[in-house]
């Protein structure tokens, strides 16, 4: 995530130097937005799915599994993943509605079928 955020500003650097020629900005801001999505979608996804843990839930000790507590598919990694945006859009409370439910789950979670367990 971090790498994501770095190489972005990276490329936002190169974007507000190449300001003073359009076609050359356009083309940086795509290129930024898709190269940033790409490099967070895999790294959600890939995590999730072979080790069952992104680097942050590897520190909490937490790990996401499917409702019967075996290691998540990666078609409901993929969904779980799309599922962030949803508790994102709106203010977080899709994330914020796990603190309340009975099994924890934020709506990505419950969208994907996935529980977030201890490891």
């Amino acid at each position: 995530m971090l790498l994501a955020i770095f190489l972005k500003g990276m490329i936002s650097t190169a974007l507000a130097l190449s300001s003073l020629n359009p076609f050359l900005s356009f083309w940086f801001s795509l290129f930024s937005a898709l190269f940033s999505f790409l490099i967070i979608f895999v790294y959600f996804i890939w995590f999730h799915t072979f080790i069952g843990q992104t680097l942050g839930k590897m520190l909490l000790g937490i790990k996401v599994t499917d409702i019967g507590g075996k290691r998540a598919s990666l078609l409901r990694i993929v969904f779980r993943t799309f599922g962030y945006s949803l508790s994102f859009t709106f203010f977080f409370l899709g994330f914020f509605w796990a603190a309340f439910d009975r099994k924890k789950q934020g709506w990505h979670d419950k969208l994907a079928g996935t529980v977030v367990l201890e490891a």
